[in-house]
């Protein structure tokens, strides 16, 4: 039994459709931190290899810009972060307890934090492009 091409194409297009059309309306996943989570910021710092620290002075950050990230940034996937982030050299420290489990994250000046919350894996999360964690 042959297939004829003009099925193909209307079998086809409609699928294709669906998935352009639900790849742009998923929801980009965001780990939020619970309003009982303790969170301990740490000391700012820098990659060895770079040699800006005079700009990484100023990037600081405080307990509530970090819930916002939390709240705020989405898991991002590798292609995310080629294609739209920046690699920055600045970063603060922290930590989140939740309950009896404390999870490590690192917030760059790039507008990304690395993080193990909420399963202890480390995965890499991003705000909007344009957005500037401290503010600036």
């Amino acid at each position: 039994m042959q297939t004829h091409p003009r099925f193909l194409v209307q079998a086809i297009i409609p699928l294709a459709l669906v998935y352009s059309v639900s790849a742009v309306t998923a929801e980009k996943h965001k780990w939020r931190l619970p309003s009982s989570a303790q969170v301990i910021v740490g000391l700012a710092g820098q990659d060895r290899d770079d040699h800006s620290s005079d700009g990484c002075r100023k990037f600081k950050l405080n307990e509530k810009q970090v819930r916002e990230i939390f709240s705020d940034y989405h898991e991002l996937t590798s292609r995310e972060l080629h294609d739209h982030y920046l690699w920055a050299p600045c970063y603060v420290d922290g930590i989140a307890r939740v309950g009896a489990r404390t999870f490590n994250w690192r917030i760059r000046a790039g507008n990304t934090l690395e993080t193990t919350y909420p399963d202890g894996k480390k995965k890499v999360l991003g705000g909007a492009y344009t957005d500037s964690p401290s503010g600036e």
